[in-house]
């Protein structure tokens, strides 16, 4: 693993006026590129705007002429902006089209069989949660491939290698991080297993019992239940983890937080690098990005990278 280069697709975007996301998404490729070795494309879907002018206005000599300037262009910004890391030659893909949603189709066209994408998120102005651009979402929603997010005002990284996985502990949830661990494109070298446990009103917990068939249930003694049986549980998932060649460890959270505020509450307190989140593909192939998922990518102040289950059989 240590001998092979990651490939990384990067959404980039030359005419950009928020220049602070340009510079965290190559704060955060230098940072990787420190412990791997990684060879980035950028690549630039020209939008529907532009590509219609250039095909109907210019005809084939101007496509190409585009082309080539474009490329030096995003050469000449990504290498003003300090970037330390092997940069493969640009893509640019000129398909013009009034669909978002193909464009974003054409990106990944260009980007397949890459380890990484990565694109970047836009703020919101003064409101505290910053919003996907639709690019991004829509990539998020297509990509069968992992996709890591830059988001705007990211917290200042040292390494990139402490990952805080949240996980309800299911079967499904330890295969995600377990398939990713065997990844050759893995750089995790010490995750922090996150897990939430509710606590349920003591009358509802009673009440369900009895209805059940059973006797009251004390609060007290179901909520030491609950946790002696997370805690067991996570503690093995730490240690299959391990087994793997990773630092591991198990948190549990029984704060009186949301989910979403409770992983970004750990993953501020244990200095998390990265958050990982999965996403899942159903039989019809259509990725499902979870509530929780969605939620911690919006809100989230370090990078998080999204990981799509099943993706050896994709």
């Amino acid at each position: 693993m240590a001998n092979s280069s990651i490939s990384i697709g990067w959404a980039f975007d030359p005419f950009t006026s928020e220049a602070e996301n340009r510079m965290r998404d190559i704060q955060f490729l230098n940072l990787l590129a420190k412990s791997h070795d990684i060879i980035v494309t950028p690549c630039y879907v020209v939008g529907a705007d532009i590509g219609h002018w250039v095909e109907h206005a210019m005809g084939d000599k101007g496509t190409h002429d585009i082309v080539t300037n474009m490329k030096k262009l995003c050469e000449s910004k990504i290498e003003e902006s300090g970037a330390q890391f092997r940069l493969h030659d640009p893509k640019i893909v000129i398909k013009p089209s009034f669909s978002l949603r193909k464009d974003v189709t054409s990106f990944l066209e260009a980007m397949s069989g890459y380890d990484y994408l990565i694109t970047n998120a836009h703020n919101r102005g003064e409101i505290e949660t910053f919003f996907l651009g639709s690019f991004a979402e829509s990539l998020l929603l297509s990509s069968k491939r992992p996709v890591i997010v830059i988001p705007p005002g990211s917290t200042e990284l040292k390494q990139i290698e402490h990952f805080l996985y949240p996980s309800n502990l299911s079967k499904e949830s330890e295969e995600n991080l377990f398939e990713y661990l065997e990844s050759p494109a893995n750089f995790c070298k010490k995750v922090d297993i996150y897990s939430k446990v509710s606590n349920p009103i003591s009358v509802y917990t009673s009440g369900i019992s009895v209805l059940t068939g059973g006797s009251p249930v004390s609060f007290d003694n179901y909520m030491t239940e609950t946790r002696d049986r997370t805690q067991k549980k996570g503690d093995q998932f730490a240690t299959d983890c391990g087994d793997k060649g990773v630092e591991a460890s198990f948190l549990m959270d029984e704060g009186p937080f949301s989910i979403a505020e409770g992983i970004h509450q750990f993953a501020d307190r244990n200095k998390c690098d990265l958050i990982a989140m999965p996403s899942f593909a159903d039989s019809l192939e259509t990725l499902l990005i979870g509530s929780i998922t969605r939620e911690v990518v919006r809100t989230s102040k370090r990078p998080v990278l999204v990981w799509p289950r099943l993706l050896a059989k994709n």
